[in-house]
């Protein structure tokens, strides 16, 4: 049955319906078979990807890389991906960008929306609301598999209001840029938190201000690639060995329990 309150039917909008998602969609349509044998696949698993931000895409080839046994469910430009394992970590997205050969884990329902009847992006912020995810999550705990799941029939069977084709397109063309918003925003942080990975890695590991000022590469009143000139002082010039490796002078090797109480 469907969860309370997925049923939005606003009697003042007479061009809604109630329909169900099975009659707006088709659910893993679409399946690959070994005899295919493509030369090689792009596979998607259930953890690459969160929240609409795909974080890695594996290009594997038969013969040289493991195939996954998962590696089955085919998938088109605009297909939902909706993990059925424990849905409240939200494995979920929509692919824009589909490579050759492209393959999603069986731990996926493929969602493709009927052409005609749904919006692809209305269906997928439909199954991303708070309370569908909440409540599919209570059937997955229920279930008995060995780890919390949903079948595809469980997403088949929510009750949705549907309106007609261009409202749906209208809303989801008011709701995209939002997710486009926040993916760019993922990006940006992705890409500081690298920088300051690497500065971390230059500074503290490699010691590179220290051996750059030994060296003479760096002098007072200069910069180093994101080291301003007034850390100068800061480093020492020289390197002691250490049961470590060699570390600046004046600095010792300590455990984390020495350093907080």
């Amino acid at each position: 049955m469907p969860t309370e309150g997925s049923t939005l039917a606003n009697p003042t909008k007479p061009d809604w319906r109630t329909s169900t998602v099975g009659e707006c969609v088709a659910i893993n349509a679409d399946a690959y078979s070994p005899k295919e044998a493509w030369p090689f696949i792009n596979y998607l698993d259930t953890g690459s990807v969160t929240e609409n931000l795909v974080s890695n895409i594996q290009r594997l080839t038969p013969g040289i890389d493991k195939i996954p046994n998962r590696a089955r469910r085919k998938v088109k430009q605009g297909d939902i991906v909706y993990s059925t394992v424990r849905p409240n970590q939200k494995h979920y997205g929509v692919i824009k960008d589909v490579h050759d050969n492209f393959l999603a884990s069986t731990g996926f329902a493929v969602i493709r929306a009927k052409e005609g009847v749904a919006d692809t992006g209305f269906i997928y912020y439909f199954l991303t609301q708070s309370h569908i995810v909440e409540y599919l999550h209570i059937i997955a705990e229920e279930s008995m598999t060995a780890y919390p799941a949903i079948r595809p029939s469980d997403i088949a069977r929510l009750e949705l209001p549907l309106p007609p084709l261009p409202t749906q397109r209208a809303i989801a063309a008011i709701l995209g840029p939002l997710d486009d918003k926040i993916a760019l925003n993922a990006r940006m942080n992705a890409t500081l938190e690298a920088m300051a990975q690497a500065l971390f890695q230059a500074w503290f590991v490699n010691f590179e201000p220290v051996r750059a000022k030994r060296s003479g590469q760096w002098r007072p009143g200069q910069t180093l690639p994101g080291m301003p000139a007034a850390l100068y002082d800061l480093f020492p010039a020289e390197l002691t060995p250490t049961e470590l490796g060699d570390v600046p002078v004046g600095w010792e090797p300590r455990t984390i329990g020495e350093c907080y109480n």
